[in-house]
C-alpha cells in the first residue's frame, strides 16, 4: 500500500475504533511458529514443507480475483512468510464470477475478499458476521465460524447498556476471536478523497470509518463528538481484505493446522 494503510489485527476490530481491545494486534514470530507446529507433530518433508501425521502436505491454494492486483500481490507476499515455517501457499487468480461461485460452495482452501470499512469500525460487526446462529434477518454468518464462548460474549454485549461493561465483553470476544483465528485480517487500506469546499464543507470523519458515512450529511454531528471536521483532520476511511484459510488457525503467533477441513461460507465482496 506504500504506506498508506495499518497493519491488520487478529481481533478484527479497526485499531481506530473506540471498541478495539487495546491489547489486540498481531505476532508474527517464525520462530515460535515452527516450535509449535513441532510440538504439534508436523514434520518437515524432504521439500521442506511440513506434513500432517497421515503425510498430506501443509500445502494450500489461495483463490483471489484476478483483477484485483493487491490481492494477488498479498498471496505471494503471505507465500513468502508462510514457507518460513514449512507451508505451502499456491496463488488461485480467478475470474470474479467463477470466484464468488466457489465461495458460496465453500470449495477451497483460502480466499480473500474486501469487507467495507463499518464492517470493522462497528462493534456489532462481530455478531454480525461472526455468531453461529443460523442465518436471519440483520445476520450474515459470515465463514461459518462457531464457538460458544464467543457466541455468549457478542449476545452479552448487545445487550449491556453501560458502555464501560460493554466494551468489556467485546474485549474479550476480540480475544476469543484472535486465538481461533476464523479470518485474518491482513491490512486496513487508508482512503483518499478529494472534495470542492465550495460545493460542500459539512464533511466529518468517524473514528475507523472515514467520510464517506450518513453522518458527514447529518447537521451539527461533528459537535457531537466522535468525529472530527474533514478541514482538520485527515484521518483515512478504511476497508480491509481479510482472509479466510478453513484449514489453518492462528493460536498464539503459530500455524496450526486443524484436524479436519470445514465447509467455508463466504459474503460476496461489499
Amino acid at each position: 500500500l506504500l504506506g498508506h494503510g495499518l497493519p491488520g489485527r487478529d481481533g478484527w476490530v479497526h485499531p481506530a475504533s473506540p471498541w478495539a481491545d487495546p491489547n489486540g494486534g498481531h505476532e508474527f514470530n517464525v520462530a515460535k511458529g515452527n516450535q509449535m507446529l513441532d510440538a504439534a507433530g508436523y514434520p518437515r518433508g524432504p521439500d521442506g514443507i511440513r506434513r500432517t501425521p497421515a503425510g498430506a502436505p501443509l500445502s494450500f491454494a489461495i483463490s483471489v480475483a484476478a483483477n484485483e492486483p493487491q490481492h494477488v500481490q498479498a498471496v505471494q507476499l503471505m507465500a513468502q512468510q508462510v514457507a518460513a515455517v514449512g507451508v505451502k501457499f499456491t496463488l488461485n487468480p480467478l475470474d470474479p464470477a467463477t470466484l464468488r461461485q466457489q465461495r458460496n460452495t465453500g470449495s477451497y482452501d483460502g480466499a480473500i475478499s474486501n469487507l467495507e470499512s463499518h464492517a470493522h469500525a462497528d462493534p456489532d460487526a462481530l455478531f454480525f458476521f461472526f455468531h453461529s446462529m443460523p442465518p436471519g434477518p440483520g445476520q450474515a454468518l459470515f465463514g461459518g465460524y462457531s464457538n460458544p464462548k464467543f457466541d455468549a460474549l457478542v449476545d452479552r454485549a448487545k445487550m449491556t447498556i453501560d458502555i464501560n461493561q460493554r466494551k468489556q465483553l467485546l474485549y474479550q470476544a476480540q480475544t476469543v476471536f484472535a486465538q481461533d483465528a476464523p479470518t485474518q485480517v491482513l491490512f486496513y487500506p487508508e482512503g483518499d478523497y478529494a472534495y470542492r469546499t465550495a460545493a460542500y464543507n459539512g464533511w466529518v470523519e468517524d473514528p475507523g470509518q472515514g467520510i464517506l458515512t450518513v453522518r458527514s450529511f447529518l447537521p451539527g454531528y461533528a459537535k457531537l463528538g466522535g468525529a472530527s471536521s474533514s478541514s482538520s483532520s485527515s484521518g483515512p476511511p478504511w476497508a480491509v481484505i481479510g482472509l479466510i484459510v478453513g484449514v489453518v488457525v492462528v493460536v498464539g503467533g503459530g500455524l496450526v493446522l486443524r484436524n479436519r477441513r470445514r465447509q467455508i461460507r463466504s459474503l460476496d465482496e461489499a
